[in-house]
């Protein structure tokens, strides 16, 4: 299932999620046009076993990193489940949209890298953030629908399904194929798809999401957060 658009949009343009987009736009240029690319993806990826965390510059990466990709098709295919997804999860939180998005990528990388401590392979890519995403949507949204390309033979019909089918039929799709990872970790060793990383960021996400949803009413003012509406808040 390959969702082509939400038929439920918030009404305002989303002012963070095309700065994130614009930015990982400009960073695989200058990652693309670096005349070292190795040393580039050195620099800014992480790489396992380089990570130390009594010494805070090496920890840089588990930022810089969620801004790199591995080719035009990876960069492409994290922006637009960003886009999809993204503009009503900012429409929720405003301002604090970036920092959500932040927080769900390094949790993502760090579960990454703590099924990969000793490799050298590079861990990059947008993919946790992006997960955190659609997992915060999962809860404030479940009900939206999504208009979705079903594959048959590569192209297929695009049907109106609920958010909370095609979230969760991707995330169980993550978790066993990262078990899988697991019982034959040759895919962590010689490198692949990061689907710890996304398990780690939409699982953030989520909980980040449901966290946040206390603090909401149904209809939240389109401010954000700070100017919602305290509906269901619990105070020790």
């Amino acid at each position: 299932m390959f969702p082509i658009q939400d038929c439920s949009r918030p009404g305002r343009f989303p002012f963070w999620v095309a700065l994130i987009i614009l930015a990982n736009i400009v960073v695989f240029y200058f990652e693309t046009a670096s005349p070292n690319l190795d040393l580039f993806i050195s620099q800014f990826a992480i790489i396992p076993f380089r990570i130390n965390f009594s010494e805070i510059t090496t920890l840089t990466p588990f930022v810089s990193s969620l801004f790199l990709h591995g080719g035009i098709l990876h960069l492409a295919i994290n922006m637009w489940f960003l886009w999809i997804f993204g503009d009503n999860v900012e429409a929720r939180l405003g301002f604090l949209f970036p920092v959500f998005y932040l927080l769900s990528g390094i949790a993502g990388a760090y579960l990454q890298y703590s099924v990969s401590a000793t490799s050298d392979i590079p861990n990059l890519g947008a993919s946790g953030a992006v997960a955190g995403v659609m997992g915060a949507y999962l809860v404030l949204f479940p009900k939206n629908q999504i208009q979705t390309l079903i594959p048959i033979f590569i192209i297929g019909p695009i049907v109106d399904l609920p958010a909370a089918l095609i979230l969760i039929y991707w995330f169980f799709i993550q978790f066993f194929s990262g078990l899988g990872t697991a019982v034959f970790p040759i895919v962590l060793i010689t490198g692949g798809v990061a689907y710890f990383a996304h398990i780690g960021g939409f699982l953030t996400g989520f909980l980040l999401g449901k966290f946040l949803s206390y603090f909401y009413i149904e209809r939240p003012h389109p401010g954000g957060l700070l100017k919602g509406q305290l509906s269901k808040a619990v105070f020790p």
